[in-house]
């Protein structure tokens, strides 16, 4: 499973584990608030929005990511959400912002 949450404390940590540095006052921006686009094939609305995480690679160091969720109906009416994660990489606000919320409207959703 996934472990998702914020990282408003030791950003110095972070940055060691990673050497490229990271803006993540950036990241809060994007954490802030929900989207609401709809999926490219399906037309149906979705919900989109972001959390703060990390997760260990396989050498076992702490890599920040940013996890995508994304809620919405399938075609029996029922709720379901779906997670997509992706490494924080050094990056602008505003490009990261629209390339995830792109990905999120092309994803393949079971149930749609």
């Amino acid at each position: 499973m996934f472990e998702a949450h914020t990282l408003e404390y030791q950003s110095q940590d972070l940055e060691a584990a990673n050497s490229a540095t990271i803006d993540l006052s950036a990241l809060k921006e994007i954490t802030a608030k929900q989207y609401h686009r709809r999926h490219d094939s399906s037309l149906r609305p979705l919900t989109i929005w972001f959390a703060e995480g990390k997760r260990k690679d396989r050498r076992g160091r702490i890599e920040p990511t940013l996890f995508t969720y994304i809620e919405y109906r399938d075609a029996l009416g029922n709720q379901r959400f779906h997670c997509l994660e992706e490494a924080v990489k050094p990056e602008t606000c505003e490009s990261r912002l629209e390339r995830l919320l792109s990905r999120a409207a092309r994803q393949s959703l079971r149930g749609i």
